[in-house]
């Protein structure tokens, strides 16, 4: 009997070592998944923001000019101005630090953001970007920066003619049907009535918007080609090009955590297109690097002006690179006596993680990218 009483209590205890070495290896397991997750939404979501910030003030063969490039599109809205490639706003921190209060809800005030010293609209445009439900602004994420580029949406085709200044005629010598429009119809070549779109020869370039397509001869017109005749066929180049905008909010008031949006202004839906990229971002910094040197000197097209924030900007022309840090977090919480960090900082901002609730992993992912059209070629 003491015999089978010793034997059990060792089988028991030996029991209790293997279930508590299967718990702990499981909880670690699915943190691993966790981390793993993180870490494939931080690609997705770098790989559209690179490819974007690359591309930034290219205009064909005219890239790189400062002059000889126009457009009739208003100047002073973030939808349509082309004149600026990138610009940003910086969320009102005081100072570099935040502290996340759950749950996060959207806010739509225009001063919890920084305003521009250059640029056009330099009070940030909460109800253009964060968009009007029932009446009220959607508003966006408090803590999170927003980023504005604008550049070409897809390749260049060339024209099959002439385009003709006076009846405003633009003729393509190629036209795919790839994608739709706002109003259900294939898009041609990328464009749709009301697009915007860029046309460039070698010595002129200029942004208008399509008014009307004719997609059986591959023609459509613009509201206004100006006077000159440059844009010949052959070697004139015409791309769809958009407005993104980069930012967090909540899909609604029931979400539990912020993702990282894509707005799309292209002329073709009225409003901007919404795009969702990835779910569990709760904070986005950006700083742009600034090269001041004048075109003329040896070390024009690197970066001499350090990285700063979007309100310190003094001619968004200057950049040349664009640093870019993502706070995200775990979709489930993390279970057992794991230890989980309690701040972090996201490109120089310090940011303090809610004590209460839930437990959750986060990391911090930062990419820099340099601007392709801008940098010095060696």
């Amino acid at each position: 009997m003491i015999e089978l009483m010793v034997a059990l209590t060792l089988g028991l205890v030996v029991t209790l070592g293997v279930g508590a070495i299967y718990l702990a290896t499981k909880v670690s397991f699915t943190r691993q998944i966790q981390v793993t997750k993180m870490q494939q939404a931080a690609r997705t979501a770098f790989e559209n923001l690179a490819h974007d910030a690359r591309m930034v003030g290219y205009r064909g063969c005219r890239t790189g000019a400062t002059t000889n490039f126009n457009t009739n599109l208003s100047a002073n809205s973030i939808r349509t101005a082309y004149d600026f490639g990138i610009q940003g706003y910086n969320f009102n921190l005081n100072p570099t630090s935040y502290t996340m209060v759950y749950p996060l809800a959207n806010v739509s005030a225009a001063n919890e953001w920084n305003t521009n010293i250059h640029g056009p609209e330099q009070t940030i445009p909460v109800a253009d970007i964060g968009g009007v439900v029932g009446g009220a602004n959607r508003g966006m994420t408090p803590g999170s920066d927003v980023l504005v580029i604008r550049t070409v949406a897809s390749d260049p085709v060339r024209l099959a003619a002439a385009a003709h200044p006076v009846n405003r005629q633009v003729t393509l010598d190629s036209a795919s049907t790839r994608g739709r429009c706002s109003s259900g119809q294939p898009k041609m070549a990328g464009f749709c009535v009301n697009s915007h779109a860029l046309i460039s020869s070698c010595s002129q370039a200029r942004v208008f918007t399509v008014t009307g397509i004719n997609a059986n001869i591959r023609t459509f017109t613009a509201d206004d080609l100006g006077t000159d005749t440059t844009y010949v066929a052959g070697t004139t180049e015409v791309f769809p090009v958009h407005t993104v905008v980069y930012y967090l909010r909540l899909r609604d008031n029931n979400a539990p955590t912020p993702s990282l949006y894509r707005k799309l202004f292209n002329g073709d839906f009225p409003d901007g297109l919404d795009q969702e990229l990835v779910e569990g971002v709760e904070s986005l910094q950006v700083s742009y690097g600034l090269d001041t040197s004048a075109p003329t000197d040896p070390g024009f097209g690197e970066i001499d002006g350090g990285y700063v924030t979007a309100d310190a900007v003094g001619d968004w022309g200057q950049v040349v690179a664009v640093r870019m840090s993502l706070l995200l977090r775990t979709a489930d919480s993390v279970g057992g006596n794991l230890p989980v960090r309690g701040a972090g900082v996201v490109n120089g901002v310090t940011i303090s993680y809610p004590t209460t609730g839930a437990r959750f992993d986060r990391r911090v992912f930062t990419t820099t990218v340099a601007i392709r059209n801008r940098i010095r070629q060696f």
